[in-house]
């Protein structure tokens, strides 16, 4: 059984309801993902501006793709409920700064620990806008603009937005964490996993040193497998792997090299496999 039948059977919710839902999940990922810069990450720790900015940008990405579809007799409450959505990721964000700056004072290295954390946050008070928009609608229902026929097909997109958004630099985070877990912070290991030197900052793509391409390489790599994994084609995955070894097999004689990069190519594509299948599950 779908995980939308199942979702559907607990909250009673509707077609168009959990096209919201999916809407919303969409709009986390892009906002935190996709818009959130280097600059934001590491400027939202030391200036308030900063953080609200990142917040602007979470709340815009929720706002264009829930509004476009909603009818006009329900737009207020969906705004104020999007709204809402907006000031709790601002306010779960601000306590994320908060305890790594405590943590980092103490000198704990615990910053991938609070960043899942924060996450699971965001997930929580994604589920508690979508019940509380329906909540604020009330006896008038909440619908959507589009034709029933439309409910699941946007579903669907909006699902794979947000994954593929993830991987983009959620999957960074987590490939961050596994080479740091092993010990393996070398420039090296970065370049050939696509992590970033804090595993906790996944989400820069700037500069042009080796690690910064080996970050893009890394984001390109998960879009590629998870996109593979979604279309069942799985034997292409091992075209891309196997492309990307030759492309560095001189470097693979140094053995430092070689552990990091199989460690953090397993890890990056672990995390690429496991969202596309949970994607096809989902759908």
């Amino acid at each position: 059984m779908e995980l939308w039948q199942i979702l559907h059977r607990w909250s009673h919710a509707d077609g168009a309801e959990l096209t919201l839902l999916a809407l919303l999940f969409a709009g986390h990922m892009l906002g935190d993902f996709v818009f959130q810069s280097a600059r934001m990450v590491e400027g939202k720790r030391r200036s308030i501006a900063v953080l609200m900015e990142h917040g602007a940008w979470v709340t815009l990405c929720h706002v264009a793709l829930v509004l476009p579809l909603v009818p006009f007799r329900i737009l207020p409450e969906t705004a104020l409920g999007l709204g809402l959505l907006g000031l709790a990721h601002l306010l779960i964000d601000r306590w994320k700064t908060v305890v790594e700056a405590r943590d980092a004072a103490a000198g704990r290295g615990r910053r991938f620990r609070w960043w899942v954390i924060d996450q699971l946050a965001h997930m929580a008070t994604l589920g508690l806008a979508w019940r509380g928009i329906i909540a604020l609608i009330g006896h008038q229902g909440f619908d959507l603009a589009l034709p029933v026929e439309w409910y699941e097909p946007v579903r669907i997109l909006a699902l794979t937005v947000a994954v593929l958004a993830f991987n983009v630099h959620g999957g960074s985070a987590i490939v961050g964490a596994v080479l740091d877990a092993c010990e393996r912070r070398e420039q090296v290991g970065f370049a050939a996993a696509g992590a970033p030197e804090d595993p906790s900052q996944p989400w820069g793509l700037e500069g042009t040193s080796k690690a910064s391409k080996g970050r893009v390489i890394g984001i390109l790599e998960r879009l590629l497998l998870a996109l593979f994994v979604l279309f069942g084609a799985f034997g292409a995955i091992g075209f891309v792997l196997a492309g990307k070894s030759i492309a560095r097999f001189k470097e693979l004689e140094d053995r430092d090299f070689t552990e990091g990069y199989l460690v953090g190519t397993l890890a990056s594509t672990l995390v690429a496999v496991t969202s596309g299948l949970l994607l096809t599950y989902l759908i």
